[in-house]
């Protein structure tokens, strides 16, 4: 009869295809690191044991200049892990001390990697202020950009985090250890595709 491949060949099988259309794709495949909920896990295995801590949301509104509306992107906040960076963000979705991503652009896109944007100043990627000053400290580095819809901090070097953000389109490994990451998206994140 017909020789049937065991799963750890179909699964090499699998992950060389993959590879082909990821070269191939416009667009990256969202999809393949997600859970039935959307989900995909920024916390290293190591300390996903904690228990569950109930963590805040806020949304972006995505458009583009000509006031077409492209969708609501909902991010969850690890204020578990990043308290102070979680903060910031919030306040600044929320227009909290006289501080607002409303209007603000995403000043930098590089397809199938990241866009930034953020910049709440100069809306050109050179500016951008904190709600505790100009700049504040890294946290940690504990968090990681595992796929697609991380949300990080932008920054200059060390210690040098304001209000841009950093959006992933895939697993950037790269950034692990010098963009703090603070949240998910959990719903909308094809918004940023249309």
């Amino acid at each position: 009869g017909p020789i049937v491949p065991d799963n750890k060949t179909l699964q090499k099988e699998w992950e060389r295809k993959l590879k082909t259309i990821e070269r191939m794709a416009r667009y990256p495949l969202i999809h393949k690191c997600q859970k039935e909920d959307g989900s995909t896990s920024i916390v290293p295995f190591s300390i996903r044991l904690k228990p569950k801590h109930k963590r805040p949301r806020c949304f972006l509104d995505v458009g583009m200049k000509n006031d077409r509306f492209l969708g609501r992107m909902i991010i969850e906040l690890y204020d578990d892990f990043v308290p102070q960076t979680a903060a910031n963000f919030l306040s600044l979705c929320e227009g909290t001390h006289d501080l607002t991503y409303k209007g603000c652009p995403f000043h930098l896109i590089i397809p199938g990697i990241k866009c930034q944007g953020g910049d709440i100043t100069k809306f050109s990627g050179i500016g951008g202020v904190s709600i505790y000053g100009e700049i504040f400290p890294d946290e940690n580095f504990i968090l990681q950009h595992s796929g697609p819809g991380v949300l990080s901090m932008a920054n200059t070097g060390c210690n040098s985090n304001n209000s841009q953000f950093n959006i992933t389109f895939k697993r950037l490994l790269c950034l692990n250890g010098k963009n703090v990451v603070f949240g998910k998206i959990i719903r909308g994140l094809n918004n940023l595709f249309k």
